[in-house]
């Protein structure tokens, strides 16, 4: 019987994955490298050639963790609201099998689902509510040239000393976006309610109050004002801002519907942004190696309030 139990602790000790291994613990779960391995896998899979440079495969890695530990925290946060018991959600992890990282991913479409539900449709109280806090602090709009990483924003923050700088270091930008560290440069200097697609529209003449929300403190800014990095995961950006909105904002009632279907999506933005941030404060996260850059911006984002 002894010697049963001791059989049965070995099994048990040797099931758990070695303390050099662990990367991250959320929630008392480890994540490992593994985990990072398969995600990696995932993102890497289909393309035309192996990434064979040291800093790219680098950041791919911290990529990859980000999204190993948001998975692990999002699918936390899902069990806690009672997701996985949903018949839909048992149909969706039985089909997926045993493999805890794809049926983390499957938890976490189910948070974001639930999250975008709950957020996606507010009453009209709620969005004048937004509408209004908008309107009524400065409305600017920005510009924003993406770089990899802080460093290297900073860097170019400092060489950048107005106007005429950063739009010849916009244009060279967009001229040589081909490299893995280059982003695609976006012009968010277009009139609010516009019909470009929802991902930008939180960006479109949005206010001060509006920015704030998401994490960006313009300050008293003039045209021309060139500022930042302001920095949303592993994508650290300089803004300018290209014009400033002197208008009397008109009344809530005599906006269109598609410029309050505009609304909802950029008030849907931003909770969002502030509910996931919160999900990823809570899941308790205790890193093992090095905190992957942008980690700390995203839990910076402050909570989505309309007072």
């Amino acid at each position: 019987m002894r010697l049963s139990i001791i059989a049965i602790l070995i099994g048990a000790a040797a099931a758990l994955p070695a303390s050099a291994d662990v990367l991250a613990v959320v929630d008392g779960t480890p994540v490992t490298a593994q985990d990072v391995k398969l995600i990696r896998d995932e993102m890497t899979k289909g393309a035309p050639k192996p990434i064979r440079s040291r800093s790219a495969l680098a950041r791919m890695s911290d990529i990859a963790l980000l999204s190993a530990v948001e998975r692990k925290a999002l699918a936390s946060s899902a069990r806690k609201s009672g997701l996985d018991r949903d018949p839909d959600v048992l149909l969706r992890l039985e089909a997926v099998g045993s493999s805890r990282t794809r049926r983390d991913q499957v938890l976490k479409a189910a948070w974001m689902a639930d999250v975008d539900a709950r957020i996606s449709s507010p009453s009209d109280e709620k969005l004048e509510a937004f509408y209004d806090h908008a309107v009524t602090a400065p409305r600017y709009r920005l510009r924003f040239l993406h770089f990899a990483d802080a460093s290297e924003a900073s860097l170019a923050l400092k060489k950048l000393a107005g106007k005429a700088e950063f739009e010849t270091a916009l244009a060279s930008r967009i001229k040589s976006k081909t490299t893995f560290k280059d982003a695609d440069v976006l012009n968010y200097g277009r009139p609010a309610f516009d019909t470009s697609p929802p991902v930008m529209q939180l960006f479109l003449a949005a206010s001060d109050w509006a920015w704030r929300q998401v994490g960006l403190d313009i300050g008293a800014g003039a045209i021309g004002t060139i500022g930042g990095p302001m920095c949303e995961g592993l994508i650290c950006s300089l803004w300018m801002i290209d014009d400033i909105e002197t208008s009397p904002p008109r009344p809530f009632d005599e906006l269109s519907a598609a410029e309050k279907s505009t609304l909802t999506v950029m008030r849907a933005d931003i909770a969002a942004r502030a509910v996931h941030a919160e999900a990823l404060r809570s899941a308790g996260v205790t890193w093992k190696t090095t905190i992957p850059a942008g980690w700390n911006s995203i839990l910076a984002r402050p909570a989505f309030t309309e007072e």
